[in-house]
């Protein structure tokens, strides 16, 4: 409001302020303005508060129960329950008050896809030699070089297949082959049977 007096620079000749004609003439302006903002700010207001009013009275209203006329609209409704009780987003009993405005029947194909995947991978294993003959030596070749069995059925068990032509003997590095190791708990002055 105090920047109100620049728009009409003016002054009454001799005293430096503005005219008293202008001024009412801009102080009318402001109470116009004032006026017409008050009206706009309390149309808007009414309008909120006849909104909530609407909205607290349907909240306020108790819905009344529908009941089904036949058994379609019976396994509608209560398909609706099942729906609504495991979202809480939804209305709990949400068939049992909802308005059935119409319905149709089509089929329905439920389509279940299953993959049979299979992983493979190559470990080394250690055991004692039994004396079993040693098979022609083969090369080392990538893990989905080798023919293993067919899986049958979409989850086949896990299985363990050994690859001939790949063994290999080698000493034992505890007990350099002679079957017996120093013993751990006595320091080396006794003897253990090598695993």
């Amino acid at each position: 409001m105090g920047d109100e007096w620049e728009h009409n620079p003016q002054p009454e000749p001799g005293t430096g302020q503005p005219n008293q004609d202008e001024v009412d003439k801009r102080l009318e302006d402001i109470k116009r303005s004032v006026t017409q903002g008050a009206n706009e700010a309390q149309q808007r207001i009414k309008r909120v508060i006849d909104k909530a009013s609407g909205y607290w009275q349907q909240a306020q209203t108790v819905p009344t129960q529908r009941q089904a006329s036949n058994e379609e609209e019976q396994r509608i409704r209560q398909l609706a329950n099942m729906w609504s009780s495991e979202n809480w987003r939804i209305a709990r009993e949400l068939g049992s008050y909802m308005d059935l405005v119409s319905w149709s029947i089509d089929e329905v194909w439920e389509v279940t896809l299953q993959t049979r995947w299979e992983s493979r991978s190559m470990e080394t294993v250690t055991e004692p030699y039994t004396g079993r003959p040693l098979g022609k030596a083969h090369p080392f070749l990538p893990v989905w070089d080798y023919e293993l069995p067919v899986v049958t059925g979409l989850k086949g068990p896990a299985t363990h297949t050994r690859l001939e032509g790949l063994d290999e003997v080698v000493a034992c590095t505890d007990c350099n082959g002679t079957g017996r190791a120093l013993c751990a708990t006595c320091a080396g002055r006794g003897w253990c049977v090598c695993p």
